[in-house]
C-alpha cells in the first residue's frame, strides 16, 4: 500500500511526504527527515514526520523523542 502527502513546510521552500510505505520506502523517507532535519534543524514538521516513519518502523523511544522535539519546536498536531 502506497499513500502520500506531500505539504510545503513553512517558508523555507522544503516539502515532506508522509503516508504507508513498504520497508524501503519508509528506510528512503526517514533518510530524507534527516537530510532535512540537518537544513532546517528549527522546522518542528520535518521531527514530527520523522517520529511517524519511525512508530511505523516500530522505533518507538526513538520516535518519542522526535514527537518531543517537534512539540518543543512548537509543532501543533
Amino acid at each position: 500500500m502506497y499513500q502520500d502527502t506531500i505539504s510545503d513546510a513553512g517558508s523555507n521552500g522544503l516539502h515532506f511526504i508522509t503516508g504507508t510505505y513498504d520497508l524501503d520506502t519508509k528506510e528512503a523517507a526517514l533518510a530524507a527527515y534527516e537530510e532535512a532535519i540537518q537544513l532546517a534543524p528549527q522546522e518542528s514538521a520535518f521531527h514530527y514526520h520523522k517520529g511517524n516513519i519511525l512508530e511505523q518502523l516500530g522505533r518507538l523511544a526513538e520516535a518519542q523523542r522526535c514527537y518531543a522535539e517537534a512539540y518543543r519546536l512548537g509543532h501543533k498536531a
